[in-house]
């Protein structure tokens, strides 16, 4: 997604099936590196995020977590790979 200056990632996911899931981790990777947490909403909360902190060339992985009130994953979407494209040459004014 590229609204003029803004470059980003749009994840939106569909509702848990496991009774025990009580919350949502939005987790990522960003060119192989470590995932980190970037969203976490409740079972009944927004089950969608724009991902912001994206820059041109990246390869990031996303997947979603279903957890319990207690932390135990109980669902797991994903992963899900979006290439962010490099970033276009500017025209030499020559």
């Amino acid at each position: 997604l590229s609204t003029g200056d803004t470059l980003g990632v749009a994840c939106r996911w569909s509702a848990a099936t496991r009774p025990a899931a009580a919350r949502y981790h939005l987790i990522r990777s960003v060119d192989l590196a470590p995932r980190q947490r970037i969203y976490n909403v409740w079972l009944g909360g927004r089950r969608a995020h724009l991902d912001t902190d994206v820059k041109p060339g990246q390869s990031i992985r996303y997947a979603v977590l279903a957890v319990t009130s207690t932390g135990r994953v109980v669902s797991v979407g994903g992963p899900i790979v979006v290439a962010i494209p490099a970033a276009s040459p500017s025209a030499s004014t020559e």
